[in-house]
This record gives C-alpha cells, structure tokens and sequence, in this order.
C-alpha cells in the first residue's frame, strides 16, 4: 500500500493519470486560489467515490479498496466537468514503471525508437536553441499523446497506461513533420 498525491492546479489534475494498487491512498491537494473542485468517479468507473469540495490549500483523500488489477477509473471535478483524470489499478509486480528521456536535438528524436513497458512514463528535453518543438502522436496511434508545444530546455511527459505489449506508437513534432520517433511496448 501507497500513498499518491494529486495536485489541483490551474484547473487540473497533476498528474492526470495514475497507476495505484489495491489498497492505496490518494490525496487531493487543491492549490487553485479561490476555487473550489471535487474529485469524484465518472459515470460507469471501476470504483466509485467522491472527496466532496476541496476548498483552496485543503486536501481530501480516498483509500482504493476493493479495486482489482486492470480497473481504469476516471473521475471528474463536478464544479468544473473539464477536468478530468484516470487511475488505473496495477497488480504488484505490474506497477513497477520506469521513466524515459528523450532529447530533441539537432531536430530529430534521441532515441528515435523506444521500447518500454504499459505505465512507464517519457519525458521529451528540448536542446535546440530557439526552436520549439513538440512530441505529438501520429494519428490513428493506439494512444494519443501531446508532450506540449517545448521552447529550448522544456520538458514534456506522458505515462503510456492506455497501451498493450506489441502495440507502436509513431509520433512526431508538429512543427516540423520529418521529425519522426517511435515508442514500442514490450
């Protein structure tokens, strides 16, 4: 068991998604001045609960009992139906993750092709002087992703929940097209 924190800011949940077990706890913690949100399950989740409002500087936690492995529960803020998040319950041995750097230099993708596993995060560095890029997925990609748009010494991530062993997921810089790079689940 674990506890998890989530930060409420700028009318968002960080991070937006998370892998938990069985058994942990997550806490809310709303920083947005003046405003208050809720985290609280969406229609048809795997697990239902609701933290009820969380009041600027205040916090409000859910233990996740009674959860099973697979279990993706997406909640939302009910003040605010934007915003909205996911949990996504992993067994023991599946929640060991592991996070990537890629670098964006020279206007290219370094490692161009990365293998990692379902919950493992990337984080896109960008190296070119005064160039901004991005890391964006490929359309039709099994799952879709936008690292945002990176001036110089901006880092952008995403953790790969939504993804199968075999699955590849292309994606590429908005900006400039012929920049291409490749995640691959093992």
């Amino acid at each position: 068991m674990a506890d998890h924190e989530i930060r409420i800011e700028g009318f968002a949940y960080k991070p937006a998604q998370l892998i938990i077990q069985p058994g942990d706890t997550v806490t809310w913690i709303n920083l947005d001045p003046g405003m208050a949100h809720t985290a609280t399950s969406a229609e048809g989740a795997a697990h239902a609960f609701d933290t009820g409002d969380i009041g600027t500087n205040e916090s409000k936690s859910h233990t996740f009992d009674g959860v099973s492995d697979g279990d993706q529960i997406a909640y939302v803020c009910t003040r605010h139906s934007f915003m909205q998040a996911t949990l996504t319950v992993a067994a023991a041995a599946a929640a060991k993750t592991t996070e990537h750097e890629v670098t964006i230099e020279g206007y290219a993708y370094t490692p161009a092709e990365l293998e990692i596993r379902p919950g493992d995060t990337v984080t896109w560095t960008n190296r070119d002087v005064g160039m901004p890029h991005t890391a964006t997925a490929s359309p039709g990609a099994v799952e879709t992703f936008d690292a945002g748009d990176l001036a110089q010494d901006e880092s952008g991530s995403h953790t790969f929940i939504g993804v199968s062993a075999g699955d590849e997921v292309p994606y590429t810089c908005t900006h400039h097209d012929f920049m291409l790079g490749k995640i691959t689940v093992a």
